[in-house]
């Protein structure tokens, strides 16, 4: 349960707006369809999550590229 509460916590931005986004599509597919029906619109509230953690993971990397970058210039400017 600690997990749970930890990775709510740490993901509440994605988890809200994947919910709201949901809710929203769900509106939107009932207009379509005339009828309450689940399907591929109960993905939106993964997808969202797993999207936010993507792009966090890239973030790190490019940050991480960056700080590369800079130190290889650092030590190459330095052996000269």
């Amino acid at each position: 349960m600690k997990k749970v509460k930890s990775f709510i916590l740490r993901e509440w931005f994605p988890i809200s707006i994947g919910m709201v986004l949901t809710v929203k599509v769900v509106q939107v597919a009932y207009n379509q369809r005339g009828v309450f029906a689940l399907g591929g619109e109960c993905l939106v509230l993964p997808v969202v999550v797993l999207g936010a953690y993507i792009l966090e993971c890239l973030l790190h990397t490019i940050a991480w590229i960056i700080s590369e970058e800079k130190e290889a210039r650092k030590h190459k400017g330095s052996d000269t």
